[in-house]
């Protein structure tokens, strides 16, 4: 983001030339969750919806402290 108008003249100028822009969302996927918030895979429709309610309620509190 530009921090003058100056800047900004700039930019627009050199507009042709495209910066490469990566996203950090392939890191995210790498990294194992922690195990607080996993939801195994290999438990039953029920229990998975049990764990899942479980981290959102361990989401909501932590974010609420």
């Amino acid at each position: 983001m530009p921090r003058s108008l100056p800047a900004l003249a700039s930019g627009i100028v050199q507009s042709h030339q495209a910066w490469w822009v990566r996203s950090a969302a392939a890191v995210f996927e790498q990294a194992p969750l922690v195990p607080a918030y996993h939801v195994d895979p290999e438990l039953d429709g029920e229990g998975q919806q049990r764990r899942a309610a479980q981290v959102l309620a361990e989401l909501q509190a932590l974010l609420a402290r």
